[in-house]
C-alpha cells in the first residue's frame, strides 16, 4: 500500500486524475500522505486513509494504465488488521496529547 500512495505523489496528472475519480465517488479528496519513519502513528494514518480512498485507488488503474501498485486483496486485508492492531495506540496518544 505505501509503494501505491507514493506512486499517487509522482505527477501532477496522476494526482489530478485521482482528485477527479474522488469527485466521481462523492469522496471528500483526501490524499493519503506517506509514513514517516520517526512518527510511527503516520503508518496508521496513512493506511486509514487509504483503506477509507480504497475504491478510488483501486479505480486509478482504470485511469492511468502506467499505475500499478495497486494492492490486492489480500493487501486490503493485512491493512485493516493492522490498523485495528494501532488504533488503540493511536487513540492512546490522542488522549495523551
Amino acid at each position: 500500500i505505501r509503494s501505491c500512495i507514493k506512486t499517487l505523489h509522482t505527477t501532477l496528472k496522476r494526482h489530478q486524475t485521482y482528485l477527479d475519480l474522488c469527485e466521481c465517488e462523492s469522496e471528500s479528496p483526501v490524499i493519503p500522505l506517506l509514513d514517516c519513519d520517526t512518527h510511527w502513528n503516520s503508518t496508521y494514518k496513512m493506511l486509514r486513509l487509504a483503506i477509507k480512498m480504497k475504491n478510488v485507488i483501486i479505480r486509478m488503474k482504470d485511469h492511468d494504465k502506467t499505475f500499478s501498485d495497486i494492492p490486492n486483496e489480500e493487501e486490503w486485508k493485512k491493512a485493516d488488521n493492522i490498523c485495528a492492531i494501532l488504533k488503540p495506540f493511536y487513540d492512546c496518544m490522542i488522549f495523551i496529547n
